[in-house]
Parts: C-alpha cells; structure tokens; sequence
C-alpha cells in the first residue's frame, strides 16, 4: 500500500534585520538576500522559505519574537538563519554582551531541535567610533566558537563586505553605507547559500 504521508521538505526561516529585510534602494520587505539565498538552494534541494525580517530589530528583540513569530513554522530539523549583529553591537558597544545574546537566541533555537546558521557582521560605515575595531572582535569570536553552531556564514570576511573602505563601493553598498545594493544583495544571499548546500 502507498503511503498518503506528506514527505517532509525542510524549512528555512531568514530572522534577522534591514539587511534580509530590504532590497535595493533600501525598499522594506523586498527581501532581497533571502530571495537571492533561496532561489540558489532550491536549484538542488527542494526546501521552504519563510522570512521574518523587520528593519532595525536587535537580538533582544528577535528572542522575544521567537517564541510566537517563528517557534510555530518551525519543525525539527529544520534551518533558521540569523543575521542580526550590527544594530545590536551598534547599541550595547560592546562584544562580549553581543554575543551572549546570540548565544540566548541559539538556544531558542536548538531547543526546538532546529539549526541555527548565523551570519556575520559586514562592515558599516555608520556607528560608534570603534566599532569597526568591534565588528571584526565579534566576528573573530564567532568564527572560534563556531562549534557552537550548526554553521558559520561569514559574510563579513568577504572582500566586498569586509571593511571600511568596503561600504564605499557602490556596486555593492547602497549610498548609506550600511545597506546593499541589488549586486550586493545577492551576493550576500547566495554566499550564505553556498554555506547552507555546503
């Protein structure tokens, strides 16, 4: 007898911030990267995709959403994708607060027996005086303890994200310096894309 069973197809939830949020020209909930991000996966593996993404969120603010915005989409197994760093590190000014943070909101995560793949922070060129200096400390810490996660996406060693100077190229970086062109967009969505077929 054949199995009327619906096959189980994974899921991928892209929580985060304006970068996932926005498309090119800063327009809201385009959804650029996750867009760019799924249309590569989906060459090779059939999977879902859903995006929960709201401009200027902090990681506080995407753990006190967990349990009602994303928990119930969620089934085991599946991937949610966090991208949120660079509005929270802009507030608290500090790495080590950031990152306990993330580590609150992996255990969301992991408690729902799903896999979290976090992204790291590209380079801005809006913020604190140091926070350059900051960005790469968290980025460095994240990229240590990678363990701790189902997968490290470091979009923020790429060359076209990772510095200062970076975020003046405008194929890239929309005229703000924080947010992406259309180009770079989809370089961000298929680069974690690549780590998440890997």
């Amino acid at each position: 007898m054949k199995s009327t069973a619906t096959p189980y197809v994974q899921n991928i939830i892209f929580h985060g911030n304006s970068l996932f949020a926005r498309g090119n020209a800063n327009l809201e909930q385009a959804n650029s990267a996750p867009i760019a991000c799924y249309n590569k996966i989906i060459l090779t593996k059939k999977v879902n995709c859903f995006n929960f993404n709201v401009s200027g969120k902090r990681l506080s603010n995407l753990i006190t959403d967990f349990p009602t915005i994303v928990q119930p989409s969620l089934k085991k197994g599946d991937i949610v994708v966090c991208n949120e760093l660079t509005n929270t590190l802009n507030d608290l000014q500090n790495v080590t607060d950031v990152y306990n943070l993330l580590l609150d909101y992996r255990d969301l995560v992991v408690a729902q027996g799903c896999k979290l793949v976090v992204v790291t922070m590209t380079a801005r060129g809006t913020g604190y005086a140091t926070i350059e200096t900051d960005r790469l400390a968290l980025n460095a810490m994240i990229l240590a303890n990678a363990i701790e996660f189902e997968k490290v996406s470091d979009t923020g060693g790429l060359a076209v994200f990772n510095s200062i100077l970076a975020t003046a190229n405008t194929t890239y970086y929309n005229a703000d310096t924080l947010h992406f062109a259309t180009t770079g967009y989809t370089t961000y969505g298929e680069f974690i894309a690549d780590d998440i077929l890997e």
